[in-house]
């Protein structure tokens, strides 16, 4: 029978056509007359030998076909593992499954790895109802972090929310990932609403003297529809920062008057330097520094945004791999940062960042964040190599007069 054989891994040039003898069923399994084989994102990882389980060579690969039992006559589909990429096949009779009257080849075999991971995506993975909302993280195929996102699930479709300025370069991305067949309609929502973020211990009292509602115990990422200054908005639970944390959806003519009545109320303007100090105390990455394709999301403690049980989706190997195997290379940690004679205001110098670690002359990662917190000190954000990133353990800032003594994040006071 003719086959498609590796020999060696790499590229779509290992792949040779090759006359092999029609494979014998074990017990338990059938022999399939091969119609159509599944070509998949697996398929190209492990024809690289990059998929989470190894491969042995030489190898046909295909991992589902459609065809006709030899045995009984029947048409089938069957999830084979290995081997599909030839005119017959063998796959566990458990895992073969007849095709019904009506349905073509091409369907049916597209309900196997295609179907199947997005029922499970649907069903078992993304089970957001109206209301409900979820953090998820983009990936490369390497695993490298291209955006954090806020997904809220509406009535009829989903908001994304993007980090700050990477809506036109996240839309662009999901937008090169819709196929011809895929039923889904994208629109930029930063032209139609704004965007306003209120935090504090204050922050649900007044939104409660804004719009009649208690937001108080809204779990995270979930959405409630209030009215505020005559206008319909979203507000939105988020992760805390210096007290508890909400996001306000705002159609763009209204977005002033929302602002208004919330100064009215007691908030006070937050500025962009005021924000990063406390983004810095508690942990939170900001895009191009701690979120940003020289990193993954592991590494950053995204916990929180990835799955490890959903079914394929861009870099999950990779990441599965790392979780599976443990080891990271490096970690996000907090510093403390000190100077051999430290000033009394605890003043920084000033600190390009990224800017390089060492420990004992070797490189120790990577510093991309520092501020002057009043409660901290001198603090940063630092991606620590594996080696060095325990807490009490110490760092030296390439090119700078400045220590810094590994913590946990948050950061906390002392006890």
């Amino acid at each position: 029978m003719r086959a498609i054989q590796l020999h060696a891994f790499g590229g779509p040039e290992v792949l040779r056509l090759v006359e092999l003898p029609v494979p014998e069923p074990a017990d338990g399994e059938v022999l399939i007359e091969v119609r159509r084989a599944g070509v998949n994102f697996a398929d190209t990882h492990q024809r690289a030998n990059a998929y989470l389980a190894k491969a042995q060579l030489p190898l046909v690969p295909g991992a589902e076909v459609a065809g006709v039992r030899v045995d009984t006559g029947e048409r089938v589909i069957a999830l084979c593992g290995h081997g599909g990429y030839a005119e017959y096949a063998t796959a566990p009779a458990a895992l073969t499954f007849p095709i019904p009257d009506g349905v073509d080849d091409e369907t049916a075999l597209a309900l196997l790895i295609q179907g199947l991971t997005a029922w499970h995506l649907h069903r078992t993975a993304a089970r957001l109802r109206p209301g409900e909302g979820a953090l998820t993280v983009l990936t490369t195929p390497i695993g490298r972090i291209i955006d954090v996102l806020t997904v809220h699930a509406l009535e009829d479709a989903l908001l994304l929310v993007t980090s700050l300025e990477q809506g036109p370069p996240v839309y662009s991305h999901l937008r090169r990932n819709i196929f011809f067949n895929d039923q889904v309609t994208l629109e930029p929502a930063g032209r139609t609403h704004a965007q306003l973020a209120l935090f504090g211990p204050r922050a649900p009292e007044v939104l409660a003297q804004l719009s009649g509602a208690s937001l108080a115990d809204l779990p995270l990422h979930h959405t409630a529809a209030v009215a505020i200054a005559g206008a319909q908005l979203l507000v939105a639970r988020r992760k805390p920062l210096g007290g508890q944390g909400f996001t306000l959806y705002i159609p763009a003519e209204a977005a002033d008057a929302v602002r208004s009545a919330l100064l009215s109320a007691g908030a006070a303007p937050l500025s962009p330097e005021a924000y990063d100090v406390l983004r810095v105390e508690q942990g939170y990455g900001a895009f191009g520094r701690e979120l940003s394709q020289e990193y993954i999301p592991l590494e950053t403690g995204l916990l929180d945004a990835v799955s490890f049980s959903k079914g394929c989706y861009v870099g999950q190997e990779i990441i599965a791999r790392m979780e599976s195997r443990g080891r990271l290379a490096k970690r996000l940690m907090g510093l403390k940062l000190r100077r051999p004679a430290d000033s009394e205001d605890g003043a920084l110098p000033s600190i390009a960042t990224p800017a390089k670690l060492e420990a004992e002359g070797k490189d120790a990662g990577d510093l991309t964040s520092a501020v002057v917190s009043p409660r901290f000190g001198a603090i940063a954000l630092a991606y620590v190599r594996s080696a060095h990133a325990q807490p009490g353990a110490v760092v030296q800032v390439a090119g700078a007069d400045l220590r810094g003594e590994v913590v946990e994040l948050p950061f906390e006071p002392a006890a």
